[in-house]
């Protein structure tokens, strides 16, 4: 027979004459396919820890370049907070350098005043009078510059308003308000004001075209009301507190200050923005502490008279 057929018969034989014979076949392979599943959990295993490992290896890198990147932010923030701080240093040392010259005799004199042939805590006094001196410029520095973002968000909302206006305006006339007055008496500017407008109209046109409108002057800022108008209103009801200032006029308001004083604040209002104003300091004492007005007729005025 042939070859395959005489293997087939000799297990059959075999398997009749030998009854243990298929039981260890079977047995055999039931410890063949064990040991191959096992070859290949070994195998999964093996290959998950890898992974692992490769993960937490990439995690730990990851990690490791965050924790770097933090710490080169870290340092950046130092190295910027140190360099605003010294910059802030050394401006406040420039601000402080420039006010020290213009109130050192002051601050000498007073200090010289407070505690005679102490020069310890005279010099204690003027370290403190030139800080507080810092400070309040700072404070008038702040209020000065939120004044301007305040004026020129309302001169972006008026333009604004303009530019939403009907198209057939070609020229803007500004109104001016009423001026003041004392005693129930309209001063002499306003109705000087009133006259010049009736005589100009502001359409009138001249052979290059309408005439220019004044220039718009940024709106003035109040801390006691922030609208000029509610602030003028209210300054009418009392009549001590309004004044007339009549063409040619100079009229002169001394405040007394006291000597442990350290602020004067003022606040004032016009109504067509023409009269000159300006603040002087004189270094006296005085011993009148009440305010006082004094108006005087300007030496233009006394020409144009005679």
């Amino acid at each position: 027979m042939e070859k395959e057929a005489a293997m087939v018969e000799f297990v059959r034989l075999l398997n009749k004459c030998c009854k243990l014979f298929a039981p260890y076949i079977t047995s055999h392979k039931i410890e063949r396919e064990e040991q191959e599943r096992k070859r290949k959990e070994e195998e999964e295993k093996r290959r998950r820890e890898e992974e692992e490992q490769e993960q937490r290896r990439q995690e730990e890198e990851r990690q490791h370049r965050e924790e770097e990147q933090r710490l080169r932010r870290e340092e950046e923030q130092r190295r910027q907070i140190e360099e605003e701080r010294l910059r802030v240093e050394q401006q406040k040392q420039q601000i402080m350098a420039a006010l020290n010259a213009q109130t050192a005799v002051q601050f000498q004199q007073y200090a010289a005043q407070q505690y005679p042939g102490n020069v310890e805590q005279q010099q204690v006094l003027i370290r403190q009078l030139q800080e507080q001196h810092y400070q309040q410029y700072m404070q008038q520095l702040y209020q000065v510059q939120l004044a301007q973002q305040q004026a020129v968000l309302q001169k972006r909302q008026e333009e604004a308003i303009v530019s939403s206006a009907e198209p057939g305006l070609s020229t803007v006339r500004p109104i001016a308000m009423d001026s003041p007055t004392v005693n129930g008496q309209p001063g002499a500017h306003t109705e000087s004001v009133d006259r010049e407008s009736e005589a100009e109209p502001a359409e009138e046109l001249t052979e290059n075209g309408p005439i220019d409108v004044a220039p718009v002057i940024a709106a003035p800022s109040m801390w006691t009301r922030p609208q000029i108008k509610d602030f003028k209103e209210k300054i009418r009801q009392d009549a001590d507190s309004v004044i007339t200032v009549g063409r040619g006029e100079v009229v002169t308001v001394r405040v007394p200050t006291h000597q442990e004083g350290t602020y004067l604040f003022w606040e004032f209002a016009t109504d067509h923005y023409d009269i000159g104003f300006g603040v002087y300091f004189e270094w006296t004492d005085s011993a009148n502490t009440a305010v006082s007005v004094h108006v005087s007729e300007s030496s233009d005025d006394e020409e144009d008279e005679s």
